[in-house]
């Protein structure tokens, strides 16, 4: 800005600040007032300017100065971790930064089915469940008493499948010469696709490998005790 005075006598007037914030100046021929508020500096300033004649004789100005708040955004410091597993307790710690010093506040805004913010330690906490195999996309908000800045990232959670097991009751006798049928009930809680093989097993003894159906005609001369071992296997490969 710039400060003019009127010296009736037409004498050099020099002008000096008498009241001012710190780093305002002002050029003492032309009354140039220069300064470059920080960013701590909103608020008002009191400014007093002095023109002064050759003669000692001065003039003098105050007025009010209002600096406006220049808000600066705050910055995530912290980055997430990426990667899940199902079963497995995930956990982020959200840290952000700001350059105003200002109070910052955390919040999710958007996440997968039973992921959550603590407001104690600012963290995010999941347990993904045994069907929550993929990518997600969790956003969280920083935010200080002006603005908000939002974080998004894919968390992608690996499966961890679990194997089938065998639910039912083996029939454990069988006659001569007569059909023997054994159906193998087997669980999976991933609902995977099941299969089915005998490892060891009588000759003549086949199983289904969609059905679980074991089916057996013993021979006259296969009366006696026999190992069988069935085994249910997920289109994962775990049995």
């Amino acid at each position: 800005d710039n400060v003019d005075a009127i010296d009736e006598n037409d004498s050099p007037v020099v002008y000096s600040l008498e009241n001012h914030p710190n780093g305002m100046s002002i050029d003492k021929k032309s009354g140039d007032i220069n300064w470059l508020p920080g960013y701590h500096d909103a608020g008002k300033h009191q400014i007093t300017v002095l023109a002064t004649d050759s003669e000692g004789a001065y003039g003098r100005q105050s007025f009010e100065l209002v600096v406006e708040n220049n808000n600066r955004l705050p910055v995530f410091e912290s980055q997430p971790l990426l990667i899940g597993k199902e079963g497995v307790p995930y956990q982020y710690r959200l840290v952000a930064s700001d350059a105003d010093h200002e109070e910052l506040f955390y919040h999710l805004v958007g996440a997968p089915d039973g992921l959550t913010y603590s407001d104690v330690d600012h963290s995010l906490y999941w347990t993904p469940g045994f069907h929550q195999a993929g990518s997600h996309t969790v956003d969280v908000a920083v935010s200080d008493v002006y603005s908000e800045v939002i974080q998004s990232y894919q968390l992608t959670v690996y499966d961890d499948n679990r194997a089938p097991a065998i639910s039912s009751e083996a029939v454990t006798s069988a006659q001569e010469n007569q059909l023997y049928q054994y159906f193998v009930n087997a669980i999976d809680e991933d609902s995977d696709t099941l299969s089915y093989a005998l490892s060891i097993a009588p000759e003549g003894m086949i199983v289904g490998a969609s059905s679980g159906e074991i089916r057996w005609i013993p021979s006259y001369s296969q009366a006696g005790q026999h190992e069988v071992i069935v085994t249910s296997m997920d289109e994962k490969g775990a049995s």
